[in-house]
C-alpha cells in the first residue's frame, strides 16, 4: 500500500502530561565554547555544544548571549540564550538565522505522541535606531526532509521590555507519529522569521 503519511499535531490538550526525559541536549545553550565578553557569533558548528547555526545564506549568523549583557540582561533559563538576527538589523538581504540539532532524537518512536516547546525572547523598543521589541517569531520543525511538520509562533506582548531586558514567552505544541511510520532523520530545526533587531530563542525541550 501507499507509504504513512506524515506526522500530524494532536489538540494541545492542558490536561495531559508529557512523560519520558527531555530529548533535547542543550537546550538552553549553556554549554560550549563561549567567547570573551557577553556576546559571541556563531555560524556553523561546533561553538554551541550540540546545535549548528545553518548558514542558509552569507547574511545569516546568530549571536550567543550571556545574561551579563548590558542590553539583554536575562535568559529565560540558565545564563545564556541565542538571538537569531545575530545583531544585524533589518533589509533586504537579512536572513535569520537557523539552529539545528539531532542529538539524543534517535530515539523518537512511531506510535508515540511528544511535546515540543521553546521560548521566545522580546527584547526593548528603544527607538527606529534600536528596535529590538515586537513582534518575533520563528518556525519550529520536526523530522528532516522530506517529511514536513512545522509550528509557527509569534511573540508580540503589549508591554515590551523597557530600556533593557528579554520578556520570554514559552510556546508548544504536540504531535503523534502514526503507528508504522518509519522514523528517520530526527531533527529539531527553528527558524527564525519575524524579528526588527532580536529575536530570542532560549529553553528547547
Amino acid at each position: 500500500g501507499p507509504p504513512p503519511g506524515p506526522p500530524h499535531k494532536i489538540a494541545n490538550d492542558p490536561t495531559h502530561v508529557p512523560t519520558g526525559p527531555n530529548l533535547v541536549t542543550n537546550g538552553g545553550f549553556e554549554m560550549g565554547t563561549f567567547g570573551a565578553g557577553t556576546e559571541t557569533p556563531v555560524s556553523g558548528s561546533g561553538v554551541i555544544g550540540n546545535w549548528r547555526v545553518d548558514p542558509i545564506s552569507m547574511f545569516s549568523a546568530a549571536r550567543w548571549i550571556g545574561a551579563a549583557h548590558a542590553m539583554f540582561s536575562n535568559a529565560a533559563e540558565g545564563a545564556r540564550f541565542v538571538d537569531l538576527t545575530g545583531g544585524r538589523p533589518p533589509g533586504p538581504s537579512r536572513v535569520l538565522a537557523q539552529l539545528y540539532t539531532d542529538t539524543g532524537l534517535a530515539v523518537l518512536q512511531a506510535g508515540q505522541s511528544y511535546e515540543v516547546s521553546l521560548d521566545l525572547g522580546v527584547g526593548p523598543n528603544n527607538g527606529s535606531g534600536a528596535n529590538f521589541g515586537p513582534p518575533v517569531g520563528a518556525t519550529i520543525r520536526v523530522f528532516g526532509p522530506p517529511i514536513g511538520l512545522a509550528e509557527t509562533f509569534e511573540s508580540n506582548p503589549v508591554n515590551p521590555p523597557q530600556g533593557s531586558g528579554v520578556a520570554w514567552e514559552r510556546f508548544s505544541f504536540r504531535f503523534k507519529i502514526p503507528a508504522g511510520f518509519t522514523v528517520t532523520n530526527n531533527t529539531i530545526l527553528i527558524s527564525g522569521g519575524k524579528a526588527n533587531q532580536f529575536c530570542g530563542v532560549d529553553n528547547v525541550s
